[in-house]
């Protein structure tokens, strides 16, 4: 369902190549049975453009009413992936080649849909599936491997190490480093298709 859902979003021109939709593509491509919705997609790019019209591309903040709408909408795209509370959502780092191998290999094992922050000249997130040997299927609107496989190596030569910080839930004046992976748990048992793919 996942990759016939996202080529369908890609015909109606609500992702793949050149939009910011990278996240969702990656989770959508990576969730077999479930998939994300072309209005997700459109509202997702138009609240984009919003912050883009605002603050500029490259901004270092974001205004808190357009980070409430993004949070938002990570919600509903979870939603429709079956992931009905961020409770189960996993956020790691990993700043070694054996973490970043370490951190796959079990969220593989636990069967979770991974997606890994790369750092392009900009953050782009690609879905991983781990295929054996420490060695993965790439899956977003483009990938610097061509949608071809790539091993934690040639994952790691990518991967977002930038000391971007976030705030603390219980302090705000605490940080720590931003997740450069994120992975949404399985999809429950009995999931549905949002939508037809006919």
């Amino acid at each position: 369902m996942s990759e016939a859902s996202y080529q369908l979003n890609v015909q109606r021109g609500v992702t793949g190549k050149g939009s910011s939709t990278c996240l969702m593509a990656s989770y959508d491509r990576l969730s077999p049975v479930t998939g994300i919705q072309t209005e997700t997609y459109e509202r997702y790019e138009e609240l984009r453009m919003l912050f883009v019209q605002r603050v500029g591309d490259f901004a270092i903040y974001t205004p808190q009413d357009i980070a409430t709408q993004f949070r938002e909408q990570k919600a509903e795209f979870r939603r429709q992936l079956g992931v009905n509370t961020s409770k189960n959502i996993v956020e790691t780092r990993a700043n070694t080649v054996d973490e970043l191998r370490n951190r796959l290999s079990k969220l593989a094992v636990g069967g979770y849909r991974t997606a890994v922050y790369l750092d392009l000249g900009g953050l782009h997130a690609v879905g991983v599936a781990a295929l054996g040997d420490d060695t993965y299927s790439i899956k977003s609107t483009w990938s610097p491997f061509d949608d071809d496989p790539a091993d934690v190596t040639q994952l790691f030569e990518y991967i977002d190490l930038a000391p971007r910080q976030r705030k603390r839930k219980i302090s705000s004046k605490r940080t720590e480093p931003a997740a450069n992976i994120v992975a949404l748990p399985p999809e429950p048992a009995g999931s549905r298709p949002p939508f037809s793919v006919l």
